[in-house]
């Protein structure tokens, strides 16, 4: 209640806040490194379309590489980075976004079980990096456990050789 009373709505990072301004000191406690800077964004596209400006910016690179069975918001970067219908009927112009392959292909398999299946993935994934050129990829985004287009949860070895 007190902190209703307070301040009951701050949005991003318009105002400091002493509650926001204990939580940074807290999630600066528990970071790796020297890392003390915090975003708090209103949702998860928003988060997404931060974590890709910066990492744009960080890098000087601009292809943001995602999965075609992904979903990562509804604003216009989050649908160009996202891999499903969702995206049909969105601008398909926008550049800079590629897909890669999933280890769960729609239409076929990549034979084997699922361990020889993320072998498979991971090498057409690499060999994707060098025909796109690792010097203009920025990052790659990927849901760990892909929720939106079916419980999809690759092999622990998929993630780690991501």
């Amino acid at each position: 209640q007190e902190q209703m009373e307070a301040a009951p709505f701050v949005y991003g990072d318009l105002a400091v806040t002493e509650v926001r301004a204990k939580l940074c000191a807290l999630l600066a406690d528990i970071s790796p490194g020297d890392l003390n800077g915090f975003i708090f964004a209103s949702g998860g596209a928003e988060a997404n379309e931060c974590a890709l400006r910066m990492a744009r910016r960080y890098t000087g690179r601009y292809k943001i590489l995602s999965r075609y069975r992904s979903y990562h918001g509804g604003t216009t970067s989050t649908l160009a980075m996202t891999g499903d219908p969702r995206t049909w009927a969105t601008d398909t112009q926008i550049t800079g976004f590629v897909k890669i392959p999933d280890p769960f292909p729609f239409s076929y398999s990549w034979g084997g079980d699922s361990e020889a299946a993320a072998k498979k993935a991971l090498d057409a994934l690499h060999e994707q990096i060098l025909m796109e050129g690792p010097q203009s990829i920025a990052a790659i985004f990927m849901e760990s456990i892909t929720g939106s287009n079916g419980w999809l949860l690759p092999h622990p070895t998929y993630m780690q050789g991501v």
